[in-house]
């Protein structure tokens, strides 16, 4: 493991640290010509609904885009501090009218990490996008 990466996530997690074995590569790519919701983008959600646990972290990093600016996620500032938020499908019940969003800016090789409660969502491109999730978590 890179070792600032492991100072970093040791600082948040502790030194006894395990790796997930279940990463996977998000592929979304645009429909055309449809008026249908394309699946592959999500919108708001916590991972925690997908059966993440709350004694992990979710690492996210864009490996395939044709700009910063476009396709990559947008995060809910402060809401894992929130908790659980009670969703019906992985659609949130409610949400506090005054949130405050940030849409990442990652270049290739950086990577974001965040709890498996923040809120986040998918960023629409008119491109296939392709990234990486993992988690990594303390006993």
């Amino acid at each position: 493991m890179e070792p600032k990466f492991y100072d970093a996530i040791s600082n948040l997690l502790g030194k006894d640290l395990v790796y997930l074995y279940e990463p996977s590569f998000n592929i979304n790519i645009p429909k055309k010509n449809s008026n249908k919701k394309n699946y592959l983008f999500k919108d708001w959600h916590q991972e925690i609904w997908s059966g993440a646990s709350i004694s992990s972290v979710q690492i996210w990093t864009p490996f395939l885009q044709k700009n910063n600016s476009q396709g990559q996620i947008e995060l809910m500032i402060d809401s894992h501090k929130w908790g659980f938020i009670p969703n019906r499908n992985r659609v949130p019940n409610e949400l506090p009218k005054n949130f405050k969003t940030l849409k990442t800016d990652l270049e290739y090789k950086n990577i974001i990490i965040f709890s498996t409660l923040m809120l986040h969502r998918s960023l629409a491109a008119n491109y296939p996008r392709l990234s990486l999730t993992a988690q990594i978590r303390n006993f």
